[in-house]
């Protein structure tokens, strides 16, 4: 209770902190037979759903180094919880080779941005090929603090950017932000289609009814062209207390997986083929915890 009292109310009363303090690196040992079967595909390759519970668990790592209260002691840990707002994006490099099961995979990553409660964190893996390190993968995940006694918005130290790439990065981020507001703004929930897009959705609409039928009920699959409600796909896990995160609920990383390998399910039956490397993911959007207890219901389509 006492640490909690210590929460500041204003990023004045915080120390401004460079992205290299904030920097942090880790290894996925797969050269090590023991770490590498959880890894590990059913075709050799690995587990892209294990990557985005890395990267979650490296980026509120990154978020504690960020943070320091010099009203704490150095005992003391920060009363903030962390939590994962969204992916912005997770990119597979088009020139990199596909991750080796055999090699260590190496992460790094700093938080690259600030607002007054969030803090954008850039975040990349790198492997050894032919003796030289390749960037593999990069990811910017967004993560909010939270005060856990009201829930409510904490505010987190200000970031002091001073090199160019440093610069550049707070710069993109600023960026990112401003496009995040704009394509909230431009939401179906928010704002109807254009006069161009109802043409497009009507043009579609056409050219699956029967139009010598004289009724909009005789549905007309085109050519080469499958029902979309016939691609969906469903699961239902249970979620246990393994798989929660310090804060007790449902760990980020966790769901992202389960929802990713839904999504490789769909695309396989789909496409009657095993796809292969994923190469972008975009826009993952946490809105609510998730309870040890629940039942989740997952849909693809």
């Amino acid at each position: 209770h006492g640490v909690l009292q210590k929460v500041a109310t204003s990023q004045s009363e915080l120390p401004r902190r460079r992205p290299a303090d904030s920097f942090v690196q880790a290894v996925i040992p797969l050269s090590q037979p023991e770490a590498r079967d959880k890894y590990l595909f059913y075709n050799n390759s690995i587990r892209f759903g294990r990557l985005l519970e890395d990267f979650d668990s490296l980026g509120g790592y990154i978020c504690y180094n960020h943070n320091k209260n010099p009203a704490l002691g150095e005992d003391q840990k920060s009363p903030y919880a962390f939590v994962t707002a969204l992916v912005d994006r997770i990119e597979n490099s088009s020139s990199s080779p596909r991750l080796s099961p055999l090699k260590d995979i190496f992460m790094s990553g700093q938080v690259t941005w600030v607002g007054r409660s969030s803090m954008e964190c850039t975040m990349r893996m790198e492997q050894e090929v032919d003796g030289v390190m390749q960037q593999v993968i990069t990811a910017k995940f967004l993560f909010v603090a939270r005060n856990p006694q009201t829930n409510k918005a904490a505010i987190v130290n200000p970031l002091d950017p001073v090199t160019p790439e440093e610069i550049e990065a707070f710069r993109i981020g600023e960026e990112n932000k401003t496009i995040r507001q704009l394509e909230g703004s431009k939401s179906l929930l928010k704002t109807i289609p254009t006069e161009e897009e109802r043409l497009v959705i009507h043009d579609i609409f056409l050219s699956t009814v029967d139009q010598k039928s004289g009724t909009l009920r005789v549905r007309v699959k085109p050519d080469n062209s499958v029902w979309m409600d016939e691609s969906r796909l469903k699961t239902l896990i249970i979620c246990h207390p393994e798989d929660r995160n310090l804060y007790n609920k449902i760990f980020g990383g966790f769901l992202m997986m389960k929802a990713y390998e839904l999504a490789w399910t769909n695309v396989s039956l789909y496409t009657k083929t095993r796809p292969g490397t994923c190469k972008c993911v975009d826009d993952i959007v946490f809105k609510k915890p998730v309870e040890v207890g629940s039942l989740l219901f997952f849909s693809s389509q």
